[in-house]
Parts: structure tokens; C-alpha cells; sequence
């Protein structure tokens, strides 16, 4: 998780960047001069902090895939923490303890409003945890 840090490290002047290419637009417009002029500098410099931070998420990439070999290839690293350290598998969403229950309102003429909550708070417009949706 460290590796995140530097990445929003990386991501904090392609902001603020980001912040004077908007404020610059915003002067332009505001003075209705609509001058590309004063927005130019604003935004060459957003484009080089860009380009400079996928540079540096690029390094950090083969940095971190290298590392990762290295451990991989040591016979006195565990398989399991190896499994551990190369884990990227989503953790799947426990199933629902409640059913979600249906509800059909008709506002209008030939028109149906489909809603469903969950069964121990019907008069919500909450899903059970772990609902996405209902068929």
C-alpha cells in the first residue's frame, strides 16, 4: 500500500494544475475577451505535470512488477505469502440474509413504477446489503 502513496503524491501538482487551467478559462470568460493567451501557459504547464506523473506511475509500475518477480523467484519466501502478496481477487459479497420485496405503483395510465426494498423495512427505500438489483 505504500506504493499508493506516491502515486497520489504524484497526483497532487497534476491537480493543482489542473485547479489554474480552469481558473485561467474562467478570467478569459469572466473579462469576455475569450483570449486563449491567457489560458495557454496555464495549460502547457497542466499537460507537462500530466505527463510527468504517467511517467512516474509508469516507473513505479516495472519498480513494483520487479519487486514482485524478485519475491516470487525466492525459494525462502512461503508460497503462502506469496499467494498473500499477489492477491488481487475481488472478496465476494456475502449473500443476502432477506429477500427484497416488490412494490408496483401506477401513477398514470399505462404507466407501472417497479420498486423493491428489503423485507424487514418494506416501508424503506433501502436494499438488503449485498442487493444490487432484482429480476
Amino acid at each position: 500500500m505504500a506504493a499508493s502513496g506516491g502515486s497520489e503524491a504524484a497526483w497532487a501538482p497534476a491537480t493543482a494544475a489542473r485547479c489554474a487551467v480552469m481558473a485561467a478559462r474562467c478570467a478569459a470568460t469572466a473579462a469576455c475577451g475569450h483570449s486563449l493567451a491567457a489560458v495557454a501557459p496555464a495549460e502547457s504547464a497542466f499537460r507537462a505535470v500530466v505527463s510527468a506523473k504517467d511517467t512516474a506511475r509508469e516507473e513505479l509500475v516495472v519498480a513494483v512488477r520487479a519487486l514482485a518477480k524478485t519475491i516470487q523467484a525466492k525459494p525462502t519466501v512461503s508460497d503462502g505469502a506469496k499467494t498473500t502478496i499477489a492477491d488481487t481477487t475481488k472478496t465476494p459479497v456475502a449473500i443476502p440474509t432477506t429477500a427484497p420485496v416488490g412494490r408496483i405503483e401506477q401513477p398514470n395510465r399505462l404507466e407501472h413504477n417497479v420498486h423493491f426494498a428489503d423485507a424487514t423495512t418494506p416501508t424503506s427505500k433501502a436494499k438488503p446489503a449485498g442487493v444490487r438489483g432484482c429480476q
